[in-house]
């Protein structure tokens, strides 16, 4: 038969008194057994706890998902290596058609090529190039969409909590909940954390609102376990 607290109690204090009498061992044991119902009698629980966090959400955090879901994304990434590579393949194709049908007269491969030198060059230029000024427009377009309007909802004081029901993200204008079913994935980057509530659109949560590194892995941890225990 369990203890009730108060027996627990007075069973402790009794030990107290006679530990001086019994060995060691047997006052370790008995008073692990006393913890053990205790914590019987209380039912303590080891089900999920719901985590929250605060932050504010700044255009810098907007631009990095942007960024992100960019350089991730199956379909953006296709059009980013066709627009990369497309160009220069034909540019290189039709180099190539010029440099044989320029030699054929002259029936010198080596001095034909030479003598186009500067145009095949445009080739390994562009897939240097094109890099940098894909970035670069790309975070022009980014930060001319952040800029239209005021934004209200999305750049001010948020409180995302999640609990193996779903996640909720609440500021002082708006407050959305979304069932872990219904969530896309859950993805960790170098300074973010993004919960995808649709193929285009995430709850962004930013390390800097953890104390340390271990409460955002935590956090990342928890949520993952939740969404994969949903979708399963």
């Amino acid at each position: 038969m369990k203890k009730a607290p108060n027996e627990a109690l007075e069973s402790m204090q009794l030990l107290l008194r006679k530990s001086r009498k019994a060995p060691l061992s047997f006052v370790v044991l008995h008073l692990a057994w006393l913890i053990f119902n205790v914590r019987q009698k209380h039912h303590i629980s080891h089900d999920p706890i719901a985590m929250t966090t605060e932050y504010e959400i700044t255009k810098d955090d907007l631009k990095a998902f942007n960024l992100y879901h960019n350089r991730h994304s199956p379909t953006a990434r296709r059009q980013y290596l066709c627009s990369w590579f497309g160009p220069a393949f034909i540019w290189l194709l039709i180099c190539t058609g010029l440099w044989y049908l320029a030699d054929q007269k002259r029936n010198a491969p080596l001095q034909t090529f030479l003598n186009l030198l500067p145009l095949f060059s445009g080739v390994p230029l562009y897939l240097l190039y094109f890099p940098w000024a894909y970035r670069r427009k790309l975070q022009k377009i980014i930060v001319g969409m952040v800029s239209e309007g005021q934004n209200r909802g999305l750049f001010s004081h948020h409180r995302i909590t999640i609990s193996p029901e779903g996640v909720i993200d609440a500021s002082e204008f708006a407050q959305t909940s979304t069932a872990w079913r219904a969530v896309e994935r859950v993805v960790a980057a170098d300074e973010y954390a993004y919960i995808y509530i649709s193929a285009l659109a995430a709850i962004i949560v930013p390390r800097r609102a953890f104390a340390g590194p271990l409460e955002f892995e935590e956090f990342v941890r928890t949520a993952r376990g939740h969404h994969e225990k949903a979708v399963a």
